[in-house]
């Protein structure tokens, strides 16, 4: 009996160092899940008429992996009046709108507040080019939305589509400015 109880100790010891892995597993299946869903959502097209105008509406239901990887509804919302879409809810194009649309709701977009300290000149000088074609990169993959330049200090303004402001942060360590960045990220509406 002594010994299957320790058989069971060990066992259990082996299990909560295996614990942090298998969360950090289901954490990325569950963000690859959803990176999925951002190529290729989930969602329900149905028509809905205002009782007092009498208008047709094309209305989407939206899904989405929760924290736990189960699929619920995420939102509902309209995609206007059914007299834009003349050939009806189920035609590949009016699918394809509703596709396009949808992807712009599900991927949040962040602002970053960078101010760049402790980096020489020299260090900034070398490592410029590699930013800028890193930034360049952003830009024609759709990653960066926007950029400003701060005119009063060593930092710029940066807005980026993300998962989450960890994904955001994970984007901005790719920079080679990154050691030197104080950062700030706003989530944006």
């Amino acid at each position: 009996m002594k010994k299957y109880l320790s058989a069971i100790d060990e066992i259990q010891k082996r299990l909560d160092d295996l614990s942090p892995i298998s969360a950090l597993i289901l954490d990325y299946n569950i963000r690859i899940q959803k990176m999925k869903f951002i190529m290729n959502p989930k969602f329900h097209l149905t028509t809905t008429k205002d009782r007092k105008t009498g208008n047709v509406y094309l209305e989407t239901k939206v899904y989405w992996p929760d924290k736990c990887g189960v699929i619920k509804r995420l939102m509902t919302f309209s995609l206007g009046n059914m007299i834009n879409y003349p050939l009806g809810s189920k035609h590949p194009d009016t699918v394809k709108a509703a596709r396009k649309e949808i992807q712009e709701k599900l991927i949040k977009k962040f602002m970053i507040d960078i101010l760049l300290h402790g980096i020489d000149n020299e260090t900034r000088m070398q490592l410029l080019p590699k930013e800028q074609e890193m930034i360049k990169e952003w830009e024609v993959n759709g990653t960066l939305l926007a950029q400003y330049i701060k005119e009063d200090a060593a930092g710029i303004y940066l807005v980026i589509k993300a998962d989450d402001k960890a994904d955001a942060d994970k984007k901005l360590s790719t920079l080679p400015y990154y050691p030197y960045m104080k950062i700030e990220i706003m989530t944006l509406r």
